[in-house]
């Protein structure tokens, strides 16, 4: 939890343009031409992914993303050339795939390294290098990391795109704290309903899409019960059917949905009786007690996946789970996840 409330304090610190002399120089190093023929590479996993997935849509280029085992194993390199840049996400420095991946273009093109901490191999061994800022997450349910590391290469974004313009952006941290605590006290009102759960499911739509599957990882790592993540169309094309009296449903609701294809699907699974949630983007009438309404935001992943936080934790807290302890702790002995 103290993760989850750092994040408007850390936002507002990269929004400041604070972080961008070092995002200057670490592009200096590696820019070799015009950005108007740059291609980005992100390579990532998890938490890293979906921050890079996010990300790419505020790039003023094309931009490719992979997990690490996929792109060195599947990707032979021969569609690049010396306007690509490989930006390589982990947010502990260490991933050992992320690692593998990065040795996979070490010397053919020019590595960026983003990462939570600059003294780790992964930084070490890229051309360059930066540090989103966040601190260290010693539980290791990346929270601050998730927000932090996407602010970052949205910075990124600005500087190839010519502008550096990062007010918006402290617009949007200064406006979180508020919608923090809503987002808080509205899992606290539903927290003995979230609890008695067997299972949950994410559905976005769009961009926000990104959002559920993050949501969906910090639920399964947290809580620690089935977890999935669903496009809204997908969802009712199979996925329903899996759904008992003690699965929860989250669904979010995009500001252009038009349709409102989140709020019918959110009121038919409470009028049949699921337990559904919908992190909407207006206000409805019907079921509002179970609907907590975002505000509009730049990067509206940021504020929709705040909910979803709160979530992972209040409801492991509430069904006792110790966060400081992984579930399998003897898995790590056999198969290495860092170096």
């Amino acid at each position: 939890m103290t993760y989850i409330n750092q994040q408007p304090e850390i936002l507002s610190l990269i929004a400041s343009g604070e972080n961008l002399p070092s995002i200057r120089a670490a592009l200096a190093k590696v820019l070799s031409g015009q950005v108007a023929q740059l291609k980005v590479v992100m390579v990532a996993s998890g938490t890293s992914l979906n921050a890079a997935r996010v990300a790419a849509e505020h790039f003023p280029c094309p931009v490719e993303y992979y997990y690490p085992y996929d792109f060195t194993t599947y990707n032979n390199l021969a569609s690049y050339d010396e306007n690509t840049l490989f930006i390589f996400i982990s947010q502990g420095g260490s991933s050992l795939s992320t690692y593998a991946a990065l040795q996979h273009v070490k010397g053919k093109f020019k590595t960026l390294a983003l990462v939570g901490d600059a003294t780790k191999p992964i930084a070490l061994e890229a051309d360059a290098a930066i540090e989103f800022g966040c601190g260290l997450e010693t539980v290791i349910y990346r929270t601050k990391g998730y927000t932090s590391s996407l602010l970052t290469l949205c910075s990124v974004a600005a500087e190839l795109a010519g502008s550096g313009k990062l007010e918006p952006y402290q617009q949007q941290a200064q406006s979180l704290p508020s919608f923090m605590r809503s987002s808080e006290a509205f899992v606290e009102t539903h927290l003995c309903e979230m609890s008695e759960c067997s299972a949950w499911m994410v559905a976005g739509s769009g961009i926000n899409n990104v959002t559920a599957v993050e949501g969906a990882l910090k639920i399964i790592e947290t809580i620690r019960v089935p977890s999935m993540a669903f496009d809204l169309e997908e969802f009712i094309h199979g996925a329903q059917n899996s759904i008992v009296d003690t699965t929860r449903v989250v669904v979010i609701e995009n500001f252009d949905d038009q349709e409102n294809k989140a709020f019918n699907l959110f009121r038919a699974l409470r009028l049949i009786g699921i337990k559904a949630y919908l992190i909407a983007a207006k206000p409805h009438q019907e079921l509002q007690e179970f609907i907590l309404v975002r505000p509009e935001h730049l990067i509206d992943e940021v504020t929709a996946v705040i909910p979803l936080q709160h979530i992972s934790f209040l409801v492991s807290q509430a069904r006792g789970v110790d966060l400081t302890k992984p579930g399998l702790p003897k898995l790590s002995e056999h198969l290495a996840k860092s170096l």
